[in-house]
């Protein structure tokens, strides 16, 4: 496998193929960062290790380097003087006090009181890929810091804009997908299938198509390819239209590029939405329920006739659960394993962790004997020159705020989880589902990215609460989001 370093797409890259494919959805000056945003973090995102990055010197660029590892930093930024403004000039303050902002401030301070109680330690800590205890918390608290300053940014174009920024996000979102779904059909699958070779200009992309022999799109991992999915599957199974052959291509296509990422987090996160949303589907209207059907099991029979068609030796992602042999195997040891110290750093420092990104550096010392054993991966973390990751953001904040710190991460999914599911009950819509599929998809993304650069979540929540604030109202637009 090419080194991380090797696999990040150029700054330039990312401009001119998101500015060329924001041009395409012919939106309004004032809303182009919504697609910028999308295309960038669900189809550049997740580009390249920030292990990659040298920090030995803590210099702005080197620290906008290491936030733009999640490529929607740079648009997001960009939009960041809007949502300035807005504080300034807003006469509707209630906007800036949401019950999720809340929860997110809240979430903030307690890591700042936790970075304080551990403050001997941070200190402390030994240098390691150029790193120091105080260097990694700093960054994480930027990361987090932005990722909330996202929410907000967010929250405040969905709830004010209502039902018009939901159907521009949908229609952005659409476009992105077949923008992927057309780099992966033409250029990646036949490549893994041997059909052809990638001309010399595409294979100069980084990373080169299917460098891994997987569908992973320009991320530097499959599974990262799984996140992208993991949010675009709702929008595009729960879509306004109702032209039946682009129903049948968007079904045949979801389901090509989620098999051939041979990438178990995305096998599962993918079924559950669709397990999900099937459950959720009694609620709607005959047709739109009819329609899901329809979709559903074009999706499910493509996947079948894949995984009886393909060569045994190339698929064996979910043989690797009980076989402990294959690659698979071994990063399934590595996944769970990380995990589990994750939660065993929790238990050893129960209310207020080890300090805001301090886990790698304890990782090590609570790591499972059977993950370590014959496991040259996380052998590698071992080398005095790295530091290892725990392969889960909710494990991730508890060993490094605590119980606590994850009790308030989880109160802020909980809730609109909650209030989504209560509302299917009561109404008959489908863009209430798509939320509640989406929230919960995302969520499931949680146990398969470690970092705060996890800007999916950013939209996810934020379509999320604007809604359950708006339903909510007792004004005339309290459903103004949910209408279709």
């Amino acid at each position: 496998m090419q080194a991380f370093s090797d696999l990040e797409p150029s700054i330039t890259t990312k401009v001119l193929m998101t500015s060329a494919l924001a041009a395409l959805l012919f939106i309004p000056i004032g809303n182009i960062f919504i697609c910028y945003s999308y295309i960038s973090t669900l189809y550049l995102g997740h580009n390249v290790s920030p292990q990659a990055i040298d920090m030995s010197q803590f210099t702005l660029h080197r620290v906008f380097r290491d936030m733009g590892t999640g490529a929607a930093f740079y648009p997001l930024l960009a939009a960041m003087p809007f949502l300035g403004a807005s504080l300034i000039f807003s006469k509707d303050r209630k906007l800036f006090s949401n019950p999720g902002s809340i929860i997110l401030f809240i979430l903030l301070a307690w890591i700042l009181v936790s970075g304080v109680v551990n403050t001997s330690s941070i200190m402390n800590t030994p240098q390691k890929l150029g790193r120091t205890g105080l260097m990694r918390f700093a960054l994480q608290f930027l990361s987090i810091s932005f990722f909330a300053a996202s929410y907000q940014l967010i929250y405040l174009c969905a709830h004010s804009h209502g039902t018009d920024f939901f159907d521009k996000s949908r229609r952005a979102i659409t476009v992105s997908f077949w923008v992927v779904a057309a780099y992966v059909l033409i250029v990646e699958i036949p490549t893994i299938l041997g059909i052809w070779e990638p001309s010399s200009l595409i294979a100069q992309l980084k990373p080169p198509p299917a460098c891994q022999g997987r569908v992973q799109g320009l991320t530097a991992e499959p599974s990262w390819m799984g996140v992208y999915l993991a949010f675009a599957t709702p929008w595009v199974i729960f879509s306004k239209t109702r032209n039946r052959i682009q129903m049948y291509l968007t079904s045949i296509a979801l389901a090509l590029i989620t098999f051939f990422t041979y990438s178990r987090s995305s096998y599962a996160i993918v079924f559950v939405e669709f397990a999900l949303a099937a459950i959720l589907s009694h609620t709607l209207q005959k047709s739109d329920k009819r329609f899901f059907i329809h979709s559903g099991a074009i999706f499910l029979t493509v996947f079948v006739l894949l995984s009886f068609s393909i060569p045994e030796q190339k698929f064996t992602p979910l043989k690797s659960l009980t076989m402990q042999t294959t690659p698979f195997a071994t990063s399934n040891k590595t996944r769970l394993g990380t995990q589990m110290a994750g939660l065993k750093i929790a238990f050893s420092h129960p209310f207020f962790g080890v300090g805001l990104g301090q886990a790698s550096f304890a990782l090590m010392d609570y790591m499972p004997d059977w993950a370590v054993k014959d496991n040259l991966e996380v052998q590698e973390y071992l080398r005095t020159d790295s530091f290892g990751i725990i392969h889960g953001l909710h494990s991730r904040i508890a060993a490094e705020s605590g119980w606590v710190g994850l009790s308030i991460w989880l109160t802020l999914w909980i809730i609109p989880i909650y209030h989504l599911l209560k509302n299917c009950i009561e109404t008959r819509d489908s863009d209430t589902i798509l939320l509640l599929t989406l929230l919960t998809g995302v969520f499931c993304s949680g146990f398969v990215v470690e970092s705060f650069k996890f800007f999916e979540s950013s939209f996810a929540l934020a379509y999320a609460w604007a809604y359950v604030v708006s339903h909510n109202k007792s004004t005339p637009d309290a459903n103004r989001i949910s209408a279709s």
